[in-house]
């Protein structure tokens, strides 16, 4: 909060109005009815011999066959996005004015519309898996939390699991129970690559055809080609092969975590002189080491980029790690500190440069199933408010 000429602090009032208008304005940009893709996320099931990303469909099996219906499906899809907004809205109450500026840059941004437009999406799902696995007090209990998260989707081993290695290590002040986290994590990996990746493809065609007669909807069957493929078979830059525009927004997003990175070395938690990490690194190490951690865990969701090809979206959560951490970081340090002014204003300026490219230049996120960001004008937002906005919500998608 803001501090008077006598040095009390006032409250705010500017932050939260800038940040309802964009919220607003990233609503208008980008929101959708959950896709059909996004609806798939939530189907595959232990029962039916998917372990590779069975795990959220085997939380609904109480449903019966309500889970093979989208609007069931969609009503989960909000509760856990309404439990993420809920989250995010207790920490801008936290946060600061340049803090809560950071954040309606992001929602002005490119990344604003966006986030509307992968609504229903299983990455909601693993932040707030990662939110409760940070916050359990029992380090294998922690641990363990973390590692199933990517029986949801293996993705979270470049997306949840390095922003748990930085705030687990943040919350406990030891680098043990964070490097537990990872350790199990990868295990689980692993596992998956050995023995869970493939399904047989005759297995596949039957259990595509049992779920025909299961839906409502149409189902995305390309979906399921990603059970009869191995991940060696995926790599590849697509970065390049699918947007060659996308490679240089990655690099930009790179920058703006490496900025968060500065944030990360002011803030790490030191080892006591007397400890095995204290003995052997100096305070500058220790520093080092963590501010490598920060930026190195924004940035993981890039490597996404080397397996799937939805590379804004790999962009996107590089994007929206940086900012919430920058965000959660910077409460950690007083006003005007050195590193809080480099972090939140390097982010910022990364922001805004992708807020330029999109406005002045067209340079904007591909969205998905033939979408596209909505453009800013009255008679554009007339005919949302009075025409698209209804048709949107009240149709069964068609992908």
């Amino acid at each position: 909060m803001p501090q008077s000429a006598s040095g009390t602090m006032r409250p705010d009032r500017l932050g939260p109005w800038v940040l309802v208008i964009c919220l607003l304005l990233a609503i208008y940009t980008g929101v959708r009815a959950p896709s059909l893709w996004s609806v798939q996320y939530y189907v595959p099931d232990f029962a039916n011999g998917f372990v590779r990303r069975g795990l959220a469909g085997t939380l609904l099996l109480p449903l019966g066959d309500l889970r093979f219906h989208y609007l069931p499906i969609v009503v989960v899809q909000m509760l856990v996005f309404a439990a993420l907004v809920w989250c995010g809205v207790r920490t801008v109450q936290r946060a600061d004015r340049p803090a809560r500026l950071l954040l309606a840059l992001f929602l002005i941004a490119p990344t604003g519309g966006f986030l509307f437009h992968t609504l229903g999406y299983v990455d909601h799902l693993l932040v707030l898996l990662l939110l409760a696995a940070v916050r359990v007090r029992h380090h294998g209990v922690a641990a363990g939390l973390l590692a199933i998260t990517l029986l949801v989707h293996e993705m979270a081993l470049f997306f949840t699991v390095p922003l748990f290695v930085v705030f687990r290590w943040l919350r406990t002040g030891r680098f043990g129970p964070a490097l537990l986290g990872f350790a199990a994590s990868l295990v689980a990996f692993v596992g998956i690559y050995l023995f869970f990746q493939v399904r047989d493809l005759n297995e596949m065609v039957a259990f595509v055809e049992w779920l025909r007669g299961k839906t409502d909807y149409p189902l995305r069957l390309d979906y399921y080609v990603v059970f009869v493929h191995d991940f060696q078979a995926r790599i590849q830059l697509y970065y390049w092969h699918f947007d060659s525009q996308s490679l240089p927004l990655a690099g930009l997003a790179l920058l703006g975590c490496a900025a968060v990175g500065w944030l990360g070395a002011a803030v790490v938690p030191l080892a006591p002189a007397g400890s095995w990490l204290g003995r052997r690194m100096r305070e500058r190490t220790q520093r080092l080491l963590f501010g490598l951690a920060t930026a190195a865990a924004c940035a993981a969701p890039l490597l996404l980029g080397l397996f799937g090809w939805d590379v804004y979206r790999w962009i996107f959560l590089s994007l929206a790690s940086a900012s919430g951490t920058a965000v959660l970081l910077a409460r950690r340090l007083p006003p005007g500190h050195r590193a809080r002014r480099i972090g939140l204003g390097g982010l910022a300026v990364v922001l805004l440069l992708f807020v330029v490219l999109a406005g002045a230049f067209g340079v904007d996120f591909g969205y998905f199933d033939h979408y596209q960001p909505r453009p800013w004008s009255l008679e554009a937002l007339q005919r949302f408010l009075t025409h698209d906005l209804w048709e949107e919500l009240s149709r069964m998608p068609r992908f």
